[in-house]
């Protein structure tokens, strides 16, 4: 592959359709929780009756470790020279972002073998009306109400946050007491 067309590089599942139903399956889980935890919200009820339905998957489930774009800067940076390609990583998921009707995230919290550029590493999981970059710009906003720190630290049962995210939209996190491990692979796409 000539490096002028990669457009990202990162830890990709192994198989996708069963990270596919692996993070549904988590979504799921977080919605029904959520929804004990919120019982007159409706919006979450709705998610989760219409989940399959109102939200896809996005291209692939991976964790993105340096967005190389078309910045031939990016070549030379760290994040690419250092990244070792087919190496076998697993994804560990610590939470789950969910803001009903834009986006589902999946947040990981840990040091991998190969550099990460995101700010905060994470993997899109579901879409709604949003973009797969817009997961960014969501825990952008999540952990500028929860310390990433905190989130960080080892929990005896799963947490729970709400966060008012801007234009009105509300994002709804939970920390997970139980890690979700994806088998992974470095690649570049």
């Amino acid at each position: 592959m000539l490096k002028k067309n990669i457009q990202f590089i990162g830890i990709f599942a192994k198989d996708q359709q069963q990270a596919q139903q692996l993070l549904l399956n988590l979504t799921q889980q977080a919605l029904q929780l959520l929804n004990e935890q919120y019982q007159n919200d409706q919006e979450l009820e709705n998610m989760l009756k219409q989940l399959k339905q109102n939200y896809k998957f996005p291209p692939s489930i991976h964790l993105t470790s340096l967005f190389v774009g078309n910045n031939p800067k990016n070549l030379k940076s760290q994040a690419f020279t250092e990244f070792k390609e087919n190496l076998d990583q697993d994804i560990i998921i610590d939470a789950i972002a969910i803001s009903p009707n834009n986006i589902v995230t999946a947040i990981s919290n840990h040091n991998y073998q190969i550099p990460l550029t995101n700010k905060y590493s994470h993997v899109t999981t579901l879409l709604g009306s949003w973009k797969p970059k817009d997961s960014n710009q969501l825990l952008e906003e999540v952990f500028k109400e929860i310390s990433y720190e905190e989130m960080q630290k080892q929990i005896e049962d799963n947490k729970f946050w709400k966060i008012q995210l801007f234009q009105g939209h509300i994002a709804y996190v939970i920390q997970l007491k139980q890690k979700i491990i994806i088998p992974g692979i470095c690649k570049m796409h």
